[in-house]
């Protein structure tokens, strides 16, 4: 019965350029936090997750190469006094994290939402330690045992209390500047998700505003010189203009 043939409508879902398919992002309304568009409130995304990933491969090298040098080498450096096993776990977890972020580095650069997510978890993990760290030292080992010997014995009040105004101060910043910089490393995830992986339209943008023009081609024009490069017919001496043209038999 035609009458009550009724076509209920469907639903297409396309992967994206990624190779992933699966169930449609959530709504933008429907997300707790959004992502960012700019970087340090006018940079892109994509150069502050450079910055980011390489002060990050910096600070890694120069903590290998310092804890290298105090307990390979025994040349005393920054933190030689610090417990060994503390140092070693840090290499380590430097060591970890080397190949995460190169993977990041090429991420970043060919728009690759894997790589850069992988990256974002080791960050994410770096983090917590480190927040167990500061834990560790600021509420379970006192700030104040180390004091130097001078201050203990002049001003122990005064001198405990800046310093541990000091470590709070510099928690809070410390943290409030890692927690950016997961937030515009996951930023750059949603966005490359959203925007699909690969170089996409990089050259298209990179020529934004540049006009190619050709040269113009030849035309042919009657009595009268044509535009640009135009020749005359019959070198301009002669131009029917009866139609039909007349017969020459």
């Amino acid at each position: 019965d035609r009458a009550n043939f009724q076509l209920e409508p469907q639903c297409l879902v396309v992967a994206p350029r990624g190779g992933r398919s699966g169930p449609p992002a959530p709504a933008q309304k429907d997300r707790l936090m959004r992502p960012l568009s700019q970087f340090c409130c006018g940079c892109s995304l994509g150069f502050g997750a450079q910055v980011i990933i390489i002060c990050h491969l910096l600070w890694c090298i120069f903590y290998i190469a310092n804890v290298s040098a105090n307990v390979i080498l025994r040349i005393p450096a920054i933190g030689f006094n610090v417990n060994l096993v503390t140092q070693t776990f840090n290499a380590a977890w430097c060591l970890v994290g080397l190949p995460f972020i190169f993977a990041a580095l090429w991420g970043v650069y060919a728009r690759l939402e894997v790589h850069t997510r992988l990256y974002l978890y080791y960050l994410v993990a770096s983090f917590i330690l480190d927040l167990g760290f500061i834990f560790f030292y600021l509420f379970i080992q006192d700030s104040c045992s180390m004091l130097p010997s001078t201050l203990k014995q002049n001003g122990s009040a005064f001198a405990c209390g800046v310093t541990r105004l000091i470590a709070v101060t510099f928690t809070v910043i410390t943290c409030l500047v890692q927690l950016y910089c997961v937030y515009v490393i996951w930023s750059f995830c949603e966005d490359t998700r959203a925007g699909g992986a690969g170089f996409g339209f990089g050259d298209l943008m990179a020529s934004k505003g540049q006009r190619h023009r050709q040269p113009p081609l030849a035309s042919y024009g009657a009595m009268n010189p044509g535009v640009g490069a135009s020749q005359r017919i019959f070198d301009g001496g002669f131009h029917e203009t009866e139609f039909p043209p007349r017969s020459n038999w």
